[in-house]
């Protein structure tokens, strides 16, 4: 997916940015949980390892987002409905038949409570460009 649609810039994520997409099935579970690969304020990519799963049905979700970093930092955004834009297979490993995919999804209906972590979140566990103080 290009940039040009995206109306947030996003950011490659840190190591320990993770999120779980919680299972439609059962609220109480976790479908998948992978690796943040970048995000924004608008959505985020997450990486993640599965045997079939496949999100291009589901065009609404619930993920939660945390993360831990190496300084002993943990911070949990907690869950946010999404809409999936797309969900594709990055890489295939045979020998444990699992799939690599990534999975692109947008945020939506932020719940206002929730804008300060997120937001938080983003500059804590991403690549954000800081601004030099004067």
């Amino acid at each position: 997916m290009g940039n040009e649609s995206r109306k947030d810039e996003r950011f490659d994520a840190n190591e320990g940015a993770t999120a779980a997409i919680v299972s439609p099935d059962d609220k109480q579970q976790y479908a998948s949980i992978g690796e943040i690969v970048d995000i924004s304020m608008g959505g985020l990519c997450l990486q993640y390892d599965a045997k079939s799963n496949s999100y291009h049905g589901f065009m609404e979700i619930e993920i939660e987002i945390f993360g831990y970093s190496s300084q002993r930092m943990r911070m949990y955004v907690g869950r946010l409905p999404c809409k999936v834009v797309y969900d594709r297979i990055i890489a295939t490993d045979e020998e444990r038949a699992l799939d690599t995919r990534q999975i692109g999804i947008e945020f939506s209906d932020i719940p206002y409570f929730k804008l300060h972590k997120l937001t938080n979140f983003v500059e804590i566990f991403s690549k954000i460009k800081k601004e030099p103080a004067d």
